[in-house]
């Protein structure tokens, strides 16, 4: 240990005051602490230790994965080998510890596959490269945005996510995705709708402290670009409220432990507070400016108009729907009845009062022009007076013949007063 003494120094910022014994003692016993842990835990396919009490590992987990309680991955790795010689051993320390810190995010080891090449400056940084997009996820930054910007194609400025809701609305489809935990794919579904592949993610009480550790390892490293910082934006524009959560629960997208939506929606948001970020560093940004290009788009924006105002909900959907088909079916009824009420206005305006007309001019014109000329003259009477039906014709022609009659005794009735 006096050997990497120097070495151990070097991996902490700042100078640390205590003697050269000091330093090399507690460096000595949480390092054994920590390798004599992994080794119960290996003999119980890392579910209890004899030594403590159940309880105690979720704390152990939440506590050694903290920034200030990190050990250099090099002192442990060397008490691992010491007690490696002694003792055989069928996985290395690496192992153990992902095994160890898996728990934190309950990934499927299945879905998770960890590269051989994934390592660490201590455990924090290896639990960290370990949920790291793959490679091609990671290629996805400010260069692409700037390529598509040098093309002269459209793009969205803002760096923020539109809430679930809002993406639900305007034709989104939100499913669960099989990748690591960073990657996050946008893919052209069916119909010009969109497709949000979101690896699941599980929330719980100790998921706050695990991504505020990570994030200022990430803030404080100049080597670590900021992958979880990202994440974590991109997840606090997509959840804004207990709908978010609820819709991406449904989807299979979140899954938490807190009891209540409202509560998942809240620490969400709390995660990213007073974080200096810079959207363009995103490995995200170009799946955030295709969401927001798309959601902004004219059929996207009808769509969610009509969404949001007509099919909120299914008790609204039928509603709208029923108030469709009335309306569909009252235009139907309407039509036919013109249609009937103008074969008969034009049946009586011809025989009834053009035909007798036209008799008198029999000499002047042909048959064909004679028809011709009384379905013109019915066609220009029937709107003209807006005429309906005989029996509006019969009223109409009595009541101005009442009108009229009233007209002349009215005018007799005042030329006697006035004699």
């Amino acid at each position: 240990m006096e050997e990497l003494e120097e070495e151990a120094r070097g991996c902490y910022w700042g100078k640390i005051q205590l003697s050269s014994e000091n330093f090399v003692k507690m460096t000595l016993i949480d390092g054994c602490f920590i390798v004599e842990l992994f080794k119960e835990l290996e003999q119980h396919n890392f579910i209890y230790a004899p030594s403590i009490q159940r309880w105690m590992l979720p704390t152990l987990r939440r506590d050694m994965i903290m920034l200030e309680n990190q050990l250099p991955f090099c002192v442990l790795q060397k008490l691992f080998e010491l007690k490696s010689n002694s003792v055989e051993s069928n996985t290395s320390l690496r192992d153990q510890a992902l095994q160890f810190f898996t728990p934190l995010l309950q990934r499927d080891p299945t879905l998770n596959c960890i590269s051989k090449e994934v390592t660490g400056r201590h455990f924090l940084d290896l639990f960290r490269s370990s949920i790291l997009p793959t490679g091609e996820e990671k290629n996805k930054t400010s260069d692409s945005y700037k390529s598509t910007e040098s093309k002269g194609m459209e793009t969205d400025l803002t760096n923020t996510m539109r809430s679930a809701t809002e993406l639900g609305e305007a034709g989104f489809i939100f499913k669960k995705g099989k990748a690591r935990l960073l990657d996050i794919d946008l893919e052209k579904g069916r119909l010009n709708k969109r497709v949000l592949k979101i690896p699941p993610l599980y929330i719980d009480d100790y998921k706050g402290t695990l991504f505020r550790n990570i994030v200022a390892f990430e803030q404080c490293h100049r080597e670590c670009k900021p992958y979880v910082t990202s994440y974590l934006f991109f997840f606090d524009g997509l959840i804004n409220s207990a709908e978010d959560v609820e819709l991406l629960h449904h989807k299979e997208v979140i899954h938490h432990s807190l009891g209540r939506d409202k509560d998942v929606a809240k620490l969400v948001n709390s995660l990213c507070k007073e974080i200096a970020y810079d959207g363009y560093e995103s490995y995200l940004q170009k799946v955030v400016s295709d969401a927001n290009n798309h959601y902004h788009s004219k059929c996207a924006k009808i769509r969610a108009k009509l969404v949001h105002h007509y099919f909120s909900s299914w008790v609204v959907g039928i509603s709208t729907l029923a108030g469709m088909i009335v309306i569909y079916l009252t235009l139907i009824q309407t039509g036919c009845a013109v249609e009937n009420h103008s074969v008969t206005l034009l049946a009586c305006m011809k025989h009834g009062i053009l035909d007798p007309l036209f008799g008198h001019f029999s000499f002047t014109f042909t048959e064909d022009e004679r028809e011709g000329l009384k379905s013109k003259l019915a066609s220009y009477f029937s709107r003209l007076f807006n005429f309906t039906s005989i029996k509006d014709v019969s009223e109409r022609l009595k009541s101005s013949f009442i009108t009229s009659q009233k007209d002349d005794e009215t005018n007799q009735e005042y030329q006697s007063k006035k004699t």
